[in-house]
């Protein structure tokens, strides 16, 4: 009894301690975002240019292609802040538009992050803005979110507009970039980013 006891605390303590050097930025064995950034830097060559090192990639998913732009800008309290977006560009007859996914955060501290979306559809002389932004957000253990979120939004769409699902494509996109970013921190440093 005493013997099963111990090991489930002995689990229990592992678990923790796992959670902490993973996601606690304020503690010695922690992961820092400089720690990512030079891993990120390292791995793809990149240069510095305004105290910010830009990463692009391109993202298939579905049939569908993504522009991915993950900026790390130096900061002093934080080593760095982070900007991610992902962008699809929409060219169907005679309706242009984008949508993108922009979510601005500090490292390991998704309830002080801003996930939004914008985005922009042209008709002809029809114009239509969009700006969603999401919260409520509920991130698992293994590196991924939920499917639901509450949202509001200043700019809805138009009904010229309304067959592209914006809100919905929109919210798909923050959670591929979400998990993607997740799956870039564990392969860099270990461990998920949120």
């Amino acid at each position: 009894m005493k013997k099963s006891k111990l090991l489930m605390l002995t689990a229990s303590l592992f678990l923790v301690t796992s959670l902490v050097s993973c996601g606690e930025t304020n503690t010695d064995d922690g992961v820092y975002s400089k720690d990512f950034v030079n891993a990120l830097v390292k791995k793809y060559s990149l240069e510095p240019k305004n105290e910010a090192y830009t990463y692009t990639e391109t993202i298939e998913e579905t049939a569908i292609r993504y522009s991915f732009v993950l900026t790390c800008k130096a900061a002093d309290y934080y080593d760095y802040v982070f900007n991610m977006s992902l962008t699809k560009v929409i060219e169907d007859g005679d309706v242009k538009g984008t949508l993108t996914s922009s979510i601005d955060f500090i490292w390991g501290r998704f309830i002080s992050s801003a996930f939004n979306a914008t985005g922009s559809f042209v008709k002809g002389a029809i114009v239509d803005k969009i700006d969603y932004q999401f919260y409520g957000l509920v991130f698992y253990t293994d590196g991924t979110v939920g499917d639901n979120c509450f949202a509001k939004t200043s700019d809805g769409v138009m009904t010229e507009f309304s067959e592209y699902k914006p809100f919905n494509n929109s919210w798909k996109m923050t959670l591929l970039q979400i998990n993607h970013l997740n799956a870039m921190s564990q392969e860099l440093v270990g461990c998920y980013l949120w």
